[in-house]
């Protein structure tokens, strides 16, 4: 989903439309109003998995931890790095994977119900 104000900047014709998010292809199913960044570019809702595939396509992850001599903590580097584009995508994507504890989240949209107490949420 996308705000439809910006359509145009995103040369989407409307719902339904098939667009490229990445590397991965995807459907415009919905519209959002009021939802407009002025600082950043356009906002896209969708569930967690799929925006970390979008946010990953294209690219690889590793995760290299190190035990300092001496210590007790282990220190760990999610580092990503992009694939070089070899050939053309000829199969659908397959299903998005399920989040893991070292996918990188900065925040979750939710949906507060008329009258819920927003500071309880912010917890």
């Amino acid at each position: 989903m996308v705000d439809k104000t910006t359509l145009k900047s995103l040369d989407i014709k409307g719902i339904g439309n098939g667009v490229q998010v990445n590397s991965l292809p995807a459907r415009v199913v919905g519209l959002t109003q009021g939802n407009r960044s002025i600082v950043s570019n356009p906002f896209m809702f969708t569930s967690l998995e799929s925006a970390n595939a979008y946010l990953t396509s294209g690219q690889t992850s590793s995760l290299q931890c190190k035990l300092p001599s001496g210590s007790q903590d282990l220190i760990c580097t999610n580092t990503y790095s992009k694939v070089p584009q070899t050939s053309t995508l000829t199969q659908p994507p397959t299903q998005p994977n399920k989040l893991a504890a070292s996918d990188l989240i900065t925040y979750v949209l939710i949906q507060a119900k008329p009258g819920q107490n927003l500071q309880v949420l912010k917890k």
